[in-house]
């Protein structure tokens, strides 16, 4: 089991309650999105605050500019994530973080892309993380203006232009995924066949 939260994550949502002989290992990576703590802000900050800081798509732009920071700020977690993916005895293997879709998302999109899916199918899973969000939003406001959501809603989604901004960052500073796994991330070729070998039928 693979854990990207990080401690103050893991304070706030509770441990990993693991089974005996599973390997838990983490991998705590902050959110590059959250220059403030982000469940403080939806407790305690009043909605005029809310206006301020997230209206007017600020929170879609923050949303993006994470995505991107997510693929030049974590690499070395990530790397690491690979890595050990590409171990002996690593299968099966579960990987999450707080929301499951921005951190863990790269995480899924990273092993997705090393096996050769294409991009836009890549893409397509990756908006499936959209599937539950009336519920997520209904836990969200409960009890709260309804502004809150529409605030709010960019951190609660996933969006196309999200996972395009962490391609775009791939291309820019690497020019192809597979510059990206080998000198971003420092994945063998070795490794990522031995992740093909594991994963593809």
């Amino acid at each position: 089991m693979f854990d990207f939260r990080t401690l103050a994550d893991i304070a706030s949502d509770g441990a990993d309650r693991v089974p005996d002989g599973v390997q838990h290992l983490r991998l705590p990576m902050p959110d590059p999105a959250r220059a403030d703590d982000l469940r403080i802000i939806i407790t305690e900050t009043p909605h005029e605050r809310m206006e301020a800081v997230f209206g007017n798509g600020r929170a879609a732009e923050m949303m993006a500019r994470s995505a991107a920071g997510l693929v030049r700020e974590r690499r070395e977690a990530f790397g690491e994530f690979l890595r050990e993916l590409a171990t002996d005895d690593s299968l099966p293997a579960l990987f999450h973080c707080s929301a499951g879709k921005d951190r863990a998302g790269w995480a899924g999109t990273l092993v997705l892309l090393a096996l050769g899916v294409d991009e836009e199918q890549v893409v397509e899973q990756y908006l499936l993380s959209n599937r539950n969000l009336d519920g997520i939003r209904e836990r969200v406001e409960s009890g709260r203006d309804v502004r809150w959501g529409r605030h709010l809603l960019p951190f609660l989604e996933v969006r196309r232009e999200y996972i395009q901004s962490s391609f775009a960052a791939v291309r820019e500073d690497w020019g192809s995924f597979d510059r990206y796994l080998a000198e971003g991330l420092g994945i063998t070729s070795r490794q990522r066949d031995r992740i093909r070998e594991a994963l593809l039928e």
